[in-house]
């Protein structure tokens, strides 16, 4: 759930990174004035391949395919999150009808443009059934209820910022567009951009428009590999930031429900990634799954050694508030909270 969506979203990304940069090399041996050993190679390359494409129209093929790449990797990215949260909620909130008023508005919206379409490309895969289970059970009183991602995420428009908002809000997720732009790989971003009219709803705009662009071939600016590159980090950061969104409003329910709990507070972090932990009535061992947590992120981790007393123990019980090392198997930063959800 959610972390499944983010590690495809990130292979595909640096796909296309790799294509990019592989075929720069390529133009580079192709068009270069290299002599020796590397003019041999260019010679049997070229042999090989007959005539070489036209440079320009090359980098013009390579800026519309990455940047139409990136686009859809991020909208797959956006709608599948959706999907799985979606597919979580009604754990979450086991009565329909106490579910927030805009996801029942939505819900209802959704599915009557759904069977509108039905047959469209978007969605060939349903059948009216498919459509309409979902909404009868809910509606119904059924327990076991289902939410039709392609009633919720799926829509005509682009996803730039507002779109996202509008998206996440239908969802029941809101103050998204907040989260994300203060997500620390995003503030990074914007910041070795280094300039401070940017922002990232800008980035974000920029980017739909270089996507419509390439789409409907129109791209008058050709950019460089190292811009797509730079766009790519953005993208990823992007999916990031969405997904961590996603898992905090996913403790906030657990919280709720009294099936999520604090442990305690990261108070100190080491060079070697080992972190110092308050903990008071927690259980925790090696192995186990937690969730740390900050104002504006949120992540699984896995503990991977703990240290009580300058001791290396397998498993601790602590009801007193102790201080506790810890290791986990991706950096945890000083007063991230340590939550735990059954």
């Amino acid at each position: 759930m959610f972390g499944e969506v983010l590690e495809r979203a990130r292979e595909r990304i640096e796909s296309v990174r790799s294509v990019l940069k592989a075929n720069e090399q390529m133009r580079t041996l192709l068009f270069g004035t290299e002599a020796g050993a590397v003019a041999d190679l260019q010679a049997a390359l070229l042999d090989y391949i007959g005539q070489a494409p036209n440079p320009t129209l090359w980098r013009v093929h390579d800026h519309c395919a990455a940047i139409t790449r990136l686009y859809g990797i991020y909208e797959r990215f956006v709608v599948d999150m959706v999907g799985d949260w979606l597919a979580v909620l009604p754990k979450l909130v086991a009565n329909y009808q106490a579910l927030d008023d805009t996801v029942q508005q939505e819900h209802r919206r959704g599915v009557a443009r759904v069977l509108q379409n039905l047959g469209s490309n978007k969605f060939r895969h349903l059948s009216a059934l498919d459509a309409v289970r979902g909404f009868y059970q809910a509606v119904s009183g059924d327990t076991s209820y289902e939410l039709l991602p392609e009633a919720f995420a799926l829509r005509d428009q682009n996803f730039r910022h507002e779109v996202l908002q509008v998206i996440f809000s239908s969802v029941a997720v809101r103050d998204s567009w907040g989260w994300i732009q203060n997500y620390g790989q995003i503030t990074a971003y914007i910041d070795k951009a280094g300039s401070d009219t940017t922002k990232a709803e800008n980035e974000l705009k920029q980017f739909v428009q270089y996507r419509n662009d390439a789409a409907h071939g129109v791209s008058d600016e050709v950019l460089a590999v190292s811009r797509i590159v730079e766009i790519s980090e953005f993208v990823e950061a992007l999916c990031s930031a969405i997904c961590e969104l996603f898992w905090s409003r996913f403790l906030s329910h657990k919280e709720t429900n009294g099936t999520a709990t604090v442990l305690g507070e990261v108070t100190e972090k080491f060079t070697n990634g080992a972190v110092v932990a308050k903990m008071q009535n927690a259980e925790v061992g090696v192995g186990d799954t937690l969730y740390a947590c900050g104002e504006t992120c949120c992540y699984p981790v896995v503990v991977t050694s703990i240290m009580l007393d300058d001791v290396t123990q397998e498993r601790i019980t602590v009801t007193t508030e102790r201080e506790v090392g810890l290791m986990f198997d991706r950096e945890v930063k000083r007063n991230r909270r340590l939550y735990r959800t059954t």
